[in-house]
């Protein structure tokens, strides 16, 4: 099973904007930057696979693969950091 940019944009909005209607609902303060930053890392790479590959022409499991090895390297490179 393939799926499509548009399908992957329509599933990042949909997660995001359910994320941003449970963050409304604990507090009206501002997250901390990193925390930001840390949230966000999935988005990240899916952009990061997107630059690389044409997404709609590759096969599922390439595709979660290789977003595992992004989120991996995003993850080290936050982790090295030492962002708290």
């Amino acid at each position: 099973m393939n799926i499509s940019p548009d399908e992957l944009e329509s599933l990042v909005f949909s997660a995001y904007v359910s994320y941003e209607k449970a963050k409304d609902s604990y507090s009206h303060s501002l997250p901390a930057p990193a925390l930001v930053l840390r949230d966000h890392l999935g988005l990240l790479a899916i952009r990061i696979l997107e630059k690389r590959h044409d997404i709609g022409k590759m096969d599922t499991d390439a595709m979660l693969r290789e977003l595992l090895t992004i989120i991996e390297n995003l993850h080290s490179s936050y982790d090295a950091q030492h962002i708290n």
